[in-house]
């Protein structure tokens, strides 16, 4: 995700259980996930990202490109709806510019893993140059 936001070199991305929406993730407590703050993955809080940006606007960083997310929906990382609901976000972006196809979102049964066969499909759509 963050590579993609950073290196216009990269055609399209996908995000596998890495895509959130990152305020609760980090400090409030839920029956379908753990945050941050419980846990001891230190390199999740970097200086200023929790009061300056979302995963959303990170995404906005990539559009116009094409972004896939996927999310299991048995992921204890990131919950399925919160993703979702950020990926919402994301949504509208690419809507605005009429790109709305260039933004997917996956959905699997699965857990915090790489799932990859719709992310395989999104690839070789997009990158068939």
């Amino acid at each position: 995700m963050y590579l993609g936001a950073l290196d216009k070199r990269i055609a399209a991305c996908a995000i596998s259980g890495h895509f959130n929406d990152h305020v609760p993730k980090m400090v409030a407590p839920s029956p379908n996930y753990t945050p941050f703050i419980q846990t001891a993955e230190d390199y999740a809080f970097f200086s200023g990202h929790f009061l300056l940006f979302n995963d959303a606007d990170v995404v906005s960083l990539i559009c116009p490109r094409p972004v896939f997310i996927e999310q299991g929906k048995a992921d204890r990382v990131a919950h399925w709806q919160d993703s979702k609901r950020a990926f919402n976000e994301v949504k509208q972006y690419y809507d605005k510019l009429n790109l709305s196809d260039r933004a997917v979102y996956g959905l699997f049964e699965g857990v915090h893993e790489v799932h990859g066969d719709e992310a395989f499909e999104f690839f070789e759509n997009w990158l068939k140059h």
